[in-house]
């Protein structure tokens, strides 16, 4: 027998980790500034990751626990400015729907069941939720 329960994670609520990699060049495109920025600086301003759990059961015992991502959302906060130095600031919703999520519980379920590191490979559109 199965029995699956939905979990929303949210950044803002529940504190976990969040690695972004290669997303510079990703932003400037999305960005589509009219000039060279030198340095944008990029931070996670909401990321929100709902996920499942299932365990499977038998007369016996417990014979698997699991624990996988379903959605991801991120929206991301850049400042950056320009050859004139203006301060300019954006919000920018990142649509994940053609990314890639892998789940990984690798280092197994400790005390608690939750998302623990997010990480965001802009250059390879993949996302990995480590619980």
């Amino acid at each position: 027998m199965m029995k699956s329960i939905n979990f929303v994670s949210e950044y803002s609520d529940v504190p976990f980790e969040i690695d972004l990699f290669n997303d510079n060049e990703y932003v400037k495109n999305l960005l589509n500034l009219d000039y060279d920025a030198d340095y944008i600086d990029i931070g996670v301003s909401y990321c929100k990751v709902e996920w499942e759990f299932t365990i499977e059961t038998r007369e016996w015992g417990v014979k698997t626990l699991s624990a996988y991502a379903t959605n991801v959302s991120l929206e991301l906060n850049c400042e950056w400015y320009d050859e004139d130095d203006n301060d300019y600031e954006k919000q920018l919703d990142i649509d994940l729907s053609d990314w890639e999520i892998n789940s990984n519980t690798d280092e197994g379920f400790n005390d608690n069941v939750s998302v623990r590191n997010v990480e965001f490979n802009f250059e390879e559109k993949t996302i990995n939720v480590e619980f």
